[in-house]
């Protein structure tokens, strides 16, 4: 039996198994944004107690030890990659099934973003090599997943390179991209400048959209922060937005400095998400 036959199989018995009832999905905001931050160890939070985060990242090896659900917010599981050929044929169908039980037993809307940067040589290596590899793998977790589940579909920068990537809008309930503004010098108009394109491709397809990872360095986090407030003009399809605010590797360092952590906070709290 070819792969595509063995999926359509698999996925179809496992349709046919999914709890449905009394479950519902993330709510789309009418108005507004649903807010996030990966915070690293040791730095503030940018979120108060008068404007709490929405989502909240849980990262998830997949394969390993569940971690507990924390709240307040919807708990984003960000979940890594695995390889497509040892998920299709049934070896991971256990700990599938008790990462299944766990998000049905919590019975509340979440989220689940699968291998985020999919189109990155180092994840796609991990899934099998191709872009087919990978869609075979999310069509098969997808048709497990019960109903208070949305996976958000996240590439890297979400340009043409990661088209080939696409499951298609059916079968995705967001579309995601993580894009950064690593200027070190001066860059008044960075913000629109990392939205402008996924949003071409991607912002027309009927989807909410999602902005999973942003962030700028320091000498730009101002001009960024401020710019910000436009991304409702920029992209409409955008109901998330999620900032790193943390070191990154090497030199990269995304922590929110005080005149931006003040912007962001405005920010959050003149756009707080109705239903």
């Amino acid at each position: 039996m070819s792969k595509i036959a063995s999926l359509s199989v698999a996925i179809l018995l496992a349709a046919c198994s999914i709890p449905t009832a009394s479950l519902a999905a993330v709510p789309v905001p009418a108005t507004g944004l649903l807010f996030g931050a990966q915070i690293g160890p040791g730095v503030p939070s940018p979120f108060l107690a008068s404007a709490p985060q929405t989502v909240a990242p849980i990262y998830v090896k997949f394969g390993k030890n569940l971690r507990a659900i924390p709240g307040p917010g919807y708990p984003m599981f960000d979940l890594s990659c695995t390889a497509a050929s040892a998920m299709i044929s049934g070896a991971d169908d256990a700990w599938i099934a008790s990462f299944v039980k766990m998000l049905t037993d919590y019975g509340q809307p979440a989220f689940v973003r699968f291998c985020w940067e999919m189109n990155s040589p180092s994840k796609i290596r991990v899934v099998g090599g191709t872009p087919d590899d990978f869609k075979l793998a999310w069509m098969y977790l997808r048709a497990q997943l019960p109903a208070n589940v949305s996976m958000i579909w996240a590439p890297s920068v979400g340009g043409t390179t990661s088209l080939p990537y696409f499951p298609g809008a059916a079968n995705v309930d967001w579309i995601g991209f993580d894009n950064f503004d690593r200027y070190t010098v001066a860059d008044p108009g960075g913000f629109a400048r990392i939205v402008r394109n996924p949003c071409t491709i991607y912002g027309g397809m009927g989807v909410p959209m999602a902005i999973t990872a942003t962030g700028a360095y320091p000498v730009n986090q101002v001009a960024f922060f401020t710019d910000m407030a436009q991304v409702g003009t920029l992209c409409p399809a955008i109901k998330m937005l999620r900032i790193f605010d943390s070191h990154g590797s090497g030199v990269d360092s995304f922590v929110l400095t005080p005149d931006a952590t003040a912007l962001f906070q405005a920010f959050v709290a003149a756009n707080a998400p109705t239903p």
